[in-house]
């Protein structure tokens, strides 16, 4: 059986929606687009948790990195 290695979305020509990324049959990265634009990136532990997570604005990282444990707590 095949694994799905990434999953795609598009709208017009243009990345649009949830992209997801998958490493062993876990999900590794969500990419959150709008019109070719990257809005968001989020990274997933082994275990599915939240690893860290960063928005952007114009192409552009804005705000602060959130990382958080493997237990899902905020770090700093």
């Amino acid at each position: 059986m095949e694994k799905v290695l990434q999953e795609l979305l598009y709208k017009a020509n243009q990345l649009s929606g949830l992209i997801k990324l998958y490493r062993d049959g876990h999900l590794e990265f969500e990419t959150q687009y709008a019109n070719n634009e990257k809005w968001s990136i989020k990274k997933y532990y082994p275990n599915g948790r939240l690893l860290s997570e960063v928005i952007f604005k114009d192409g552009k990282e804005i705000g602060i990195l959130k990382g958080y444990s493997q237990t899902g707590k905020l770090q700093r």
